[in-house]
């Protein structure tokens, strides 16, 4: 994993970033080796998915970051011992147009959301955190379990799940259509746009 880290960039926040997520393996498999084979409450279930949920988070300051001091006072902000400045200008251009219509007021913003945050940037957010929550993943499509010791937390009979049929051949060609037509285009690798 840190070798990961490392193939992200020559950064120490690449390489904390891939130590950390080695450790969380390491306690990962331990966890897995000391528990044995359980069945899982739904209490259960749902600390693991909020542990790995805010392990992710806390990785990501480490991959996002310039530097690991810049890391740290992010990771002292997450946990409410940040130190912002008083009074600063709401920054938000998406929060000056909810706060002219009286959706909201500008105490509102300043209290909950600070002057970097954005009552809109949270509300797509959210809709994106339902989204990644409520759609299935690749494997729930094709209802993929075989070689899958631990698959049986993935949900099965999803509307959307793939089968042979018209529409998803007209979907599939549609797909490579768009594909086709933007052959000639070039994008920049994506670690090259961070």
């Amino acid at each position: 994993m840190v070798v990961g880290g490392f193939w992200h960039g020559a950064n120490w926040t690449f390489i904390c970033w891939g130590a950390f997520h080695g450790i969380l393996l390491t306690a990962n498999h331990l966890w897995r080796s000391l528990r044995g084979e359980r069945e899982a409450s739904a209490a259960g279930r749902f600390v693991g998915w909020f542990l790995t949920f805010a392990a992710f988070a806390v990785g990501m300051t480490m991959f996002r970051s310039a530097d690991l001091a810049t890391s740290g006072r992010l990771l002292q902000a997450m946990v409410g011992f940040g130190h912002a400045p008083e009074n600063p200008p709401v920054m938000v251009g998406f929060d000056f147009w909810v706060m002219e219509k009286g959706f909201v007021t500008e105490a509102f913003v300043r209290n909950w959301l600070g002057s970097y945050w954005s009552v809109v940037g949270s509300l797509a957010t959210m809709v994106a955190f339902a989204i990644a929550i409520a759609v299935p993943d690749t494997m729930e499509l094709v209802d993929y379990r075989e070689g899958e010791p631990r698959s049986n937390w993935r949900r099965s009979g999803s509307p959307l799940r793939w089968s042979p049929s018209p529409a998803w051949a007209l979907a599939v060609l549609a797909l490579f259509g768009v594909a086709f037509a933007n052959l000639g285009s070039f994008s920049e690798f994506l670690y090259y746009q961070f």
